[in-house]
């Protein structure tokens, strides 16, 4: 319940800041799974508040707190490293451009490398590597449509 008013009186806020400035819209929107991942990070660290909690149900609740806050993490690092790729972009500097690009594409080569077991080289193009997970989502929605 708290966590739901949390939600609420942040897009209530951001609301009126539109009201107040409708740019605000267009530069600062609410990133929904920022804003669930954080959440969930405050969820399990009340919990884990709790002096009462058995031993068992604590492991089990500092697990879930380092996976939410990994998780917000690498959401936060994904979501700045797109965001300096769109800056470098409208700044028209092909050398900005070209290291944002890397950057982005490094990182999301080693996150996908993680997931699947597998490490892909250095110097892949940012269309080669979001191919890679475009593949990769295909096969994740093939296997949920058809198991």
């Amino acid at each position: 319940m708290v966590d739901h008013r949390t939600m609420v009186q942040s897009n209530q806020a951001f609301a009126e800041a539109i009201r107040l400035n409708p740019r605000t819209a267009r530069t600062n929107m609410p990133d929904p799974i920022e804003q669930f991942l954080s959440l969930d990070v405050a969820r399990n660290e009340r919990m884990l508040a709790d002096p009462t909690l058995d031993p068992n149900t604590r492991r089990m609740f500092e697990r879930m707190l380092e996976d939410a806050k990994q998780k917000l993490a690498d959401h936060e690092t994904n979501a700045q490293l797109w965001d300096n790729l769109r800056l470098a972009r409208q700044s028209k500097d092909v050398k900005q451009v070209a290291y944002a690009e890397r950057e982005l594409v490094d990182y999301l080569a080693a996150r996908l490398g993680k997931i699947q077991g597998k490490t892909y080289p250095h110097g892949m193009s940012l269309d080669a590597i979001m191919e890679k997970y475009r593949n990769k989502v295909a096969i994740i929605i093939g296997s949920i449509i058809a198991p």
